[in-house]
């Protein structure tokens, strides 16, 4: 599994992805998979998703994105991960890490931000 830890700006769009292999290199077949990828307070909290990323794939490409209108919720540490099912309904965990949100200075007139 690999441990990758995203940095994110508050109020930005963010895309990351995950490109998945074979033992040997090749490219993974993720045909009928389906990819799911959440962020929350701390790594063991069960209770409140705090963001869902949209998850899409193409060939062997997770592509992951939060909006800006998720990630202006966001300010400090976070723990994110993303699972694959498989069409059988087999779930691995193919990434996780921590999630940095770093607070931002620039903002709409009359914004207001309600951390979660």
């Amino acid at each position: 599994m690999l441990v990758e830890d995203l940095e994110v700006y508050q109020g930005d769009d963010i895309s990351v992805t995950v490109t998945v292999k074979n033992a040997d290199g090749t490219a993974a077949s993720l045909a009928g998979f389906v990819a799911k990828a959440q962020v929350r307070k701390t790594s063991a909290d069960f209770g409140v998703v705090v963001a869902e990323f949209t998850a899409t794939i193409q060939a062997n490409v997770i592509a992951l994105s939060l909006t800006n209108a998720q990630t202006v919720k966001l300010a400090g540490p976070y723990y994110w991960d993303v699972q694959i099912k498989s069409p059988a309904g087999a779930v691995t965990t193919l990434a996780r890490g921590r999630l940095l949100a770093t607070e931002e200075i620039t903002r709409e007139a009359g914004a207001e931000v309600v951390m979660v």
